[in-house]
């Protein structure tokens, strides 16, 4: 068994599972613009911008709510859990839809010497929870599309 705990894995893959479908299903299409010459265009663009990302990340937790039978709203409550963690201990989550952040020893694995290992099959030999989730071969832990699904 590897390092860590089931529920960390079974949490990891919720989150994976998030992160891979914020990069696999197109995103909607933005909203046009109010004219330039109207009185509060940027509050409203601003409410609009603001209403498409909750529309944005509601679709995805719906979709992977599908794939493992995971309400929702409690995919919501992880990835907000998540934001909050990362605005109170002012770490960096990514740009994509959804905020989560593994640390390097998580993402490839307590005793792997390379802490900022990309290879699959040495992430896996050390027990990280690091996957390739864009087909590319590698684990990144950067970017949206890869995913963590152990």
């Amino acid at each position: 068994m590897g390092a860590f705990p089931l529920r960390t894995r079974a949490g990891a893959l919720c989150c994976s599972l998030l992160i891979a479908g914020s990069a696999l299903w197109p995103r909607p299409q933005a909203v046009s613009a109010a004219p330039s010459g109207s009185t509060g265009s940027s509050v409203s663009q601003e409410s609009r911008g603001t209403k498409m990302l909750y529309a944005e990340r509601r679709d995805l937790y719906e979709k992977v709510g599908l794939l493992t039978g995971i309400p929702w709203y409690e995919l919501a409550a992880v990835d907000q859990y998540e934001r909050t963690i990362n605005q109170v201990k002012k770490r960096s989550a990514g740009s994509g839809p959804v905020a989560v952040y593994f640390t390097e020893a998580q993402w490839g694995g307590l005793l792997n010497p390379d802490p900022e290992d990309r290879h699959v099959d040495s992430i896996r030999f050390f027990g990280g929870l690091g996957r390739d989730g864009s087909g590319d071969g590698l684990a990144d832990r950067g970017t949206t599309s890869t995913v963590s699904t152990r």
